[in-house]
């Protein structure tokens, strides 16, 4: 499943049975903010870039869509087969690319049915519900656990069985929650979005 916005997953997929939603749903999901001012189809490229202006980054921008992105190894991007790595190199799974955003920032984990995410001793930090997270230490996600990297994104970790709930009750979460608190006005933000194994 590729990187999808928000509003057209819910579209697409309210009118299936559950049965059929987690068939086709078979990875947890990020929930990324929607700073997006420009892009690629993902159809065109193996990978959706998005650039973050200043003004989308501050709050100022009004038109933007949370991302649904799957919580998987993109094919080729590095070494760590049981690690989903999120950071500044190109090389992670999903890339978040701006200067308070270590090269490899922090790494979720499937271990047996779970999923944990670990800070990868990150220069600014990784917050799991608020709570700072100390470096290299597993901590278990939950479904709707806000994950925020260096204060500058909220990712929401959703399980299929809960996105499918919010599917089919067409929650569409307000997008404003996801914003950074700050961010650098002379700094840009390039998020890719890759495209998930077949």
């Amino acid at each position: 499943m590729d990187p999808i916005p928000y509003s057209e997953f819910v579209e697409r997929h309210r009118p299936l049975s559950e049965e059929a939603f987690l068939a086709q749903v078979r990875w947890p999901m990020l929930l990324v903010p929607p700073f997006a001012v420009g892009g690629h189809d993902p159809a065109d490229t193996p990978f959706l870039t998005n650039t973050f202006s200043p003004e989308a980054l501050s709050g100022r921008l009004a038109g933007g869509r949370l991302m649904l992105v799957p919580v998987c190894k993109r094919d080729g991007a590095n070494a760590f087969g049981s690690m989903v790595t999120v950071g500044r190199a190109p090389n992670n799974d999903l890339v978040l690319s701006n200067s308070n955003v270590s090269k490899f920032h922090a790494y979720l984990r499937k271990l047996g049915e779970s999923w944990t995410v670990s800070d990868a001793n990150s220069r600014n930090g990784t917050e799991l519900d608020g709570k700072r997270l100390p470096a290299e230490h597993p901590f278990p996600l939950r479904s709707g656990a806000k994950i925020r990297l260096a204060t500058l994104v909220t990712l929401e970790f959703l399980s299929p069985d809960d996105l499918y709930l919010r599917v089919r009750d067409g929650e569409l979460p307000p997008w404003r929650t996801y914003m950074p608190d700050a961010a650098d006005p002379d700094e840009e933000t390039e998020v890719v979005f890759t495209r998930s194994r077949g």
